[in-house]
């Protein structure tokens, strides 16, 4: 900023051509000067904040009351004293220049200091919600963790989950269908009752999505509300889909002549191991082929639209009372019309049957995935890139086997050893271990990504997955079944690295309004340094030109004077000229120092608004 400018009597000196004009005018100001103590008030005092030419002093120079050292003729622009507010006409380009660039200033900073205090009322509400968060999910201070709540004002009932996050029953035909099962409570009829603190929102039924309200039983946190089949509990945690769903019953739909889809890994198998097949394949139709004694091959599907037989001759049943396809061979059969020219028996084709059943429930949508359950009981899925086959627990999945797919094999290791050997093999996803103790470690082909066949004296384990994730989620990985994973609302979003879980999710609506403020206080910052390094380099500039016209200024200076003095033929008027000479002297000096101490004072506020700023 032009600081230097603004204790400084600016004068411009114009071009004289001779001294008689000098001369004449100055003999008119001595004499008004002279009237105005004889008669008072005789002039009219213009100064200050206007510019006055040369040509305007010689029009009405008894108008013109000039200050003291400087001599008529000369341009008066602004008195030292009276600059000190903005104005377009006075203190010349410089000083308003100064003044205007000030007053840009400080409404940026008036900006940055609205914008602050938005800034830190974020910090604030971030902070505040954090903590009731932390409150809200801690189980030993919420007594409605896991519990049935019901709202006073509504009356609407709904479920609190582990980590402090109540779902509303959309009607209560849902509460009879989920109270007891999939890890719910039982009895939701007896809920408790939840007040919510004054100076909130009215409810809990009525508060937006993710509130924290302030109640009678602790912090709790708005979600969304329950599904069909809810399931109540792995809030914060990774399931591992690694069963199928449960199928009902399979009922005998008839006897087929066309076959679904062989099983040939199973070969001549039971009917329970070709019905656990179509659960593990996701199929609600099987057969059981030609049989050998008790035993026959496994099909899913029926085949075809085809009829189906019902003779029991067909499709016998076996020592387990199932029905089991057969081969028929060729043969005569008697015509079932006998007429006077039809009575020969007919010739009848070698078939074979199939024994096909129905049932219903299947499902392996989810199965071999990983999903991230929110603290709302809702899902998101692992890409495969954040997830390793390098867990260190193991779930039993049944007396199978898990055929290929073997990395080593060995024997005599306890159970426990085994388990350790395969965490330290590598891309290891599982093994078998036979009755007599030999084990077979394999890879990630095993189940649940391929097939399992039944075997009473294997036993099959399934290695934990590991997951990458942002520190703000759960590492912690549960086995699941498909029901289970049925049971949350899927996101449809997919997890990554950046994922935010838990606090973050909640906290996020806060931290994204800290952020805004932040960037805001930025731009204003850099507004600032912007406009400053802008006046830093103007004042360099005009540093440079005052000292030019200064220079020029007293190089006139001492022309006139020379003039003057060659001029004057009176000693009183060179007597006159000494005083106001003398005079002159002494108002530069007073006026060269108040600019320095304004000066001074200026760059040591410039400076620390820059140290600050940086």
């Amino acid at each position: 900023m032009y600081f230097y400018s603004m204790n400084i009597l600016i004068v411009m000196v114009g071009p004289i051509k001779d001294g008689n004009f000098y001369i004449q005018q100055r003999k008119e100001h001595e004499g008004n000067l002279q009237k105005k103590k004889r008669v008072g008030s005789g002039l009219q005092i213009k100064e200050g904040y206007k510019n006055y030419s040369r040509s305007e002093q010689k029009k009405t120079p008894n108008t013109f009351d000039i200050p003291s050292g400087l001599d008529p003729g000369q341009m008066v622009m602004c008195e030292a004293n009276t600059v000190g507010i903005a104005g377009s006409n006075c203190g010349g380009p410089v000083i308003e220049k100064n003044t205007n660039e000030l007053e840009e200033l400080k409404a940026i900073q008036d900006a940055y200091n609205r914008e602050l205090q938005e800034y830190n009322n974020s910090i604030k509400n971030l902070m505040e919600n954090s903590k009731l968060y932390v409150h809200a999910t801690n189980n030993s201070t919420n007594r409605a963790h896991n519990n049935w709540v019901r709202d006073e004002k509504t009356g609407s009932i709904g479920y609190v989950t582990s980590r402090g996050v109540y779902k509303e029953l959309p009607d209560l035909a849902m509460g009879n269908e989920i109270q007891g099962n999939n890890k719910c409570p039982d009895n939701y009829t007896q809920a408790q009752t939840v007040t919510v603190n004054s100076g909130q929102v009215q409810s809990l039924s009525s508060a937006p999505y993710n509130e924290i309200l302030e109640t009678n039983l602790g912090p709790i946190i708005k979600g969304d509300p329950m599904i069909s089949n809810q399931y109540c509990s792995s809030a914060d945690e990774n399931i591992y889909i690694t069963r199928p769903a449960k199928t009902t019953e399979p009922v005998y739909k008839g006897c087929n002549k066309t076959s679904g889809q062989i099983q040939t890994d199973l070969g001549e198998t039971t009917f329970e191991s070709c019905r656990q097949r179509a659960e593990d394949k996701g199929v609600n139709t099987f057969q059981m082929g030609p049989n050998d004694s008790d035993r026959a091959y496994c099909y899913l599907g029926d085949g075809s639209s085809d009829t189906y037989e019902n003779g029991s001759s067909n499709c016998p049943t076996n020592s387990s009372n199932h029905r089991l396809g057969r081969h028929v061979p060729e043969r005569f059969e008697e015509p079932k019309k006998v007429t006077f020219f039809n009575f020969i028996p007919q010739l009848v084709d070698p078939y074979d049957t199939y024994a096909t059943y129905t049932m219903s429930g299947a499902n392996i949508n989810n199965m071999g995935k990983t999903y991230y359950v929110t603290d709302d009981l809702k899902t998101k899925m692992y890409p495969d890139d954040l997830l390793t086959n390098d867990g260190d627990s193991f779930e039993f999945a049944g007396n199978f086997d898990s055929a290929g797919n073997d990395i080593v094999s060995g024997t005599g290791l306890s159970l426990e050893q085994v388990k350790v050997k395969c965490i330290n093999t590598p891309s290891s996803a599982g093994f078998v271990m036979t009755n007599d103790g030999t084990y077979y470690i394999k890879n990630n082909k095993m189940w649940p990504n391929g097939n399992r066949q039944m075997n009473p004296t294997i036993q099959l384990y399934v290695r934990s997955k590991s997951v990458k994730n942002s520190n703000s989620c759960s590492k912690v990985i549960n086995f699941a079944n498909q029901e289970q994973s049925d049971g949350y609302m899927n996101t449809g979003e997919m997890m990554s690295i950046d994922t935010q879980c838990s606090l973050g999710i909640i906290s996020n609506r806060d931290m994204e309004l800290v952020k805004s403020q932040y960037l805001k206080l930025q731009n204003i910052l850099s507004t600032m340094r912007t406009k400053i390094d802008k006046i830093s380099k103007e004042d360099a500039t005009m540093n440079e030109r005052l000292m030019n016209e200064y220079n020029l200024l007293q190089s006139n200076l001492n022309k006139y004077e020379k003039t003057y003095k060659e001029i004057r033929d009176v000693h009183k008027l060179s007597k006159h000229s000494s005083a106001l000479y003398e005079d002159s002297t002494l108002q530069m000096n007073s006026r060269n120092s108040k600019f320095i101490i304004w000066s001074i004072l200026a760059l040591t506020v410039a400076y620390i608004t820059m140290k600050y700023i940086r």
